[in-house]
């Protein structure tokens, strides 16, 4: 086999994983350029070779630097950097290829990996770096074959060794480079953050939400955030996310933000924490559980409304910690429920509407009123086909009667706000899946959802969610069907990563040797383990510890095939009294043998066997079998006389 075949395999699979570590974040126009170019770059290096003339190449080049040029911006450099390496790669694999454009090629593919890990950080870039470790391990060996000789032919087992062998490089350096992760000093402020802009995923809400603007949201299955915390006594928790307070006819926006302020939350006391992994969501929000009286966060903003935001947009994934007090009310000291009456002209028949259903009943029974006329009346929970008009609220309650939380929650606010009740919508999520295995809440963007505060004297804000139970709720992550257990397993593997590798900072890295620091220096910390956990480790201790000794023990005592054949010719020349002087060159050997010994068939026999051995070459099955019968054809003993 030709040696520049497999280098050639090689350089493409080294390319193809560059190219799909950033597929999903690099501009179309580029993806698609690259796939254009690939394509007749194959066909042109294993079917049919054809010429691109050099000045075409050179202009494409030259034309995608000005593009990415015009492109930069300080807060977008990665994106185009990306896009123009994919363009340069596939313009090297048009070209006739000699030694230095492999390497080339083997460079512009690692910029791209590297350049996948500032977009998007995300599991899955682990299986990408391990395998293009992998792949450029055994590229590397055979480019440096390739450059001796760039016709080399070598034999199929040879050249899989030669391929299979240099495996061995990254086995051995994956876990020195955790060992040195886990070690080497960290600062809480990475260098190059300011080049990590991920690429910000569908959210449901920004500083105003038109009416239906979630549907598409509530059909999303991606993890919008993860909470680790233990599983809570409620089937549906409510998280907290942004308050709108001024409503259009048709949008809710947010106008106002009330100040901080001490606010008083009656029973239960008990304080939550947790901890909450947000994914990259181009707002400013920070989800909480309802009702959150503090989260931890440099730069976090809190308000009256127990709204958390930072100064700039969710680009990466960030983790923060919150603590929260569940309950349905809270009473800020400073507030001015008059801001939540407001309501936009024409709505003269909601306003009937509610009326009829409050007259002479004071604030909460009215409450409770027209909740239960939205939760248990003639109306049902969809996602599709939503009333969307000029007049979507009146659409919704006389004529369609069927929609979203947020036409259900919007009722409500208004109806409130009719009745003279201050009343406003807050945007979040609820529910989510529980994963008992990693002990954290997965909230899935299909679990936006919307929902009514309204302000009672005495008892302050008050939750009032009057959207059917069709929505889903919290449930196990093990529930679903076999899809969606496999999903799981996988989202529990990407909350390790997030946890022990993304939000690895220097606190962690300090309680990390910390408690490796206490345990080395205690001289009972095997006590703490019980005997079968004892009998366990040192059963696999000594299992491994065998099995290391064994292949090191193989490695440096048995023979290889080229060795044993060595071994057998010098055994037949010693018994005609002939052995070999420490140090002498084979050729040497035979040069010295007296007239009485058949030189000729040690002379074929050595030259023979140098043409392999002194080239790290494995002799072939069928060239072992002649050399043997070399061997054979030396008299085993002196010729008398």
């Amino acid at each position: 086999m030709k040696v520049e075949g497999v280098l050639k395999i090689l350089t493409y699979a080294l390319a193809l994983t560059g190219f799909v570590s950033v597929a999903t974040h690099a501009g179309g126009v580029f993806v698609a350029g690259f796939i254009a170019l690939m394509l007749p770059a194959a066909w042109r290096d294993w079917r049919r070779p054809f010429v691109v003339p050099r000045w075409i190449l050179n202009a494409l080049a030259v034309a995608m630097v000005i593009v990415t040029f015009l492109r930069l911006r300080i807060d977008n450099i990665v994106a185009p950097a990306v896009d123009i390496l994919l363009v340069m790669i596939a313009l090297k694999f048009m070209e006739d290829k000699q030694a230095r454009d492999y390497l080339q090629i083997f460079v512009l593919s690692l910029l791209l990996l590297a350049g996948s890990s500032l977009l998007s950080l995300d599991m899955i870039f682990l299986a990408y770096l391990i395998a293009f470790l992998f792949l450029l391990s055994s590229a590397t060996v055979l480019l440096a074959y390739f450059t001796e000789d760039p016709a080399l032919v070598l034999p199929r087992r040879t050249l899989t060794a030669i391929t299979v062998k240099p495996l061995l490089i990254p086995l051995v350096a994956l876990p020195v480079t955790v060992l040195l992760f886990v070690l080497l000093p960290r600062t809480s402020h990475p260098f190059f953050d300011f080049l990590n802009r991920n690429g910000p995923v569908t959210s449901g809400f920004t500083d105003h939400v038109r009416l239906g603007g979630v549907a598409d949201i509530q059909e999303d299955t991606t993890v919008a955030f993860r909470v680790a915390m233990g599983r809570l006594d409620e089937d549906a928790p409510y998280w907290r996310g942004i308050v709108f307070d001024h409503f259009d006819g048709r949008t809710w926006k947010t106008l106002r933000t009330p100040p901080a302020a001490t606010f008083h939350i009656p029973t239960p006391t008990r304080r939550v924490r947790y901890t909450v992994y947000l994914e990259p969501a181009d707002n400013r929000w920070l989800f909480t559980l309802d009702k959150p009286v503090f989260v931890s966060l440099r730069n976090a903003r809190g308000g009256g409304d127990l709204v958390y935001t930072l100064p700039d947009p969710i680009l990466r994934k960030i983790r923060y910690e919150g603590v929260s007090v569940p309950a349905d009310a809270f009473t800020p000291t400073h507030e001015n429920p008059g801001a939540y009456l407001d309501l936009p002209p024409g709505l003269e028949d909601i306003r009937a509407l509610t009326a009829g259903l409050t007259r002479g009943l004071a604030p909460l029974p009215a409450v409770r009123a027209l909740h239960g006329y939205l939760h248990h009346g003639p109306f049902r929970y969809a996602l599709s086909d939503l009333p969307r008009s000029s007049r979507p609220l009146q659409d919704f309650l006389f004529r369609h009667r069927y929609g979203n939380c947020e036409y259900f929650a919007s009722a409500m606010t208004v109806m409130a706000r009719s009745a003279g009740i201050p009343a406003r919508l807050v945007g979040g999520y609820r529910g989510g899946y529980y994963h008992d295995l990693g002990g954290y809440y997965a909230v899935l963007q299909k679990n936006a959802h919307v929902w009514t505060e309204v302000w009672l004297e005495g008892r302050g804000w008050l939750r009032v969610d009057p959207t059917p139970a069709a929505l889903s709720t919290a449930t196990s992550a093990w529930q679903g069907g076999f899809g969606f257990r496999v999903r799981m397993i996988f989202d529990l593997l990407e909350y390790y990563w997030n946890i022990n590798v993304i939000a690895y900072d220097l606190q962690k890295q300090f309680r990390l040797l910390t408690t490796l620091e206490r345990t080395l220096r205690n001289p009972d910390w095997h006590l703490s383990l019980d005997p079968g956990q004892r009998l366990w480790g040192g059963s696999a201790l000594l299992i491994l510890l065998a099995l290391a000794g064994a292949l090191l023990l193989r490695r440096w005592t048995w023979p290889t095939p080229e060795e044993r054949l060595l071994a057998r010719f010098h055994r037949r020349l010693a018994r005609l009294g002939h052995a070999r002087r420490p140090g002498e060159g084979l050729e040497a050997f035979i040069a010295r043998l007296p007239a009485d010994v058949p030189r000729r068939q040690a002379e074929i026999f050595v030259a023979e066997f140098e043409r392999f051995y002194y080239k790290d070459i494995a002799i072939p099955k069928r060239e072992r079998a002649r050399l043997s019968a070399l061997i054979r054809a030396i008299p085993g003993r002196r010729p008398e006389g």
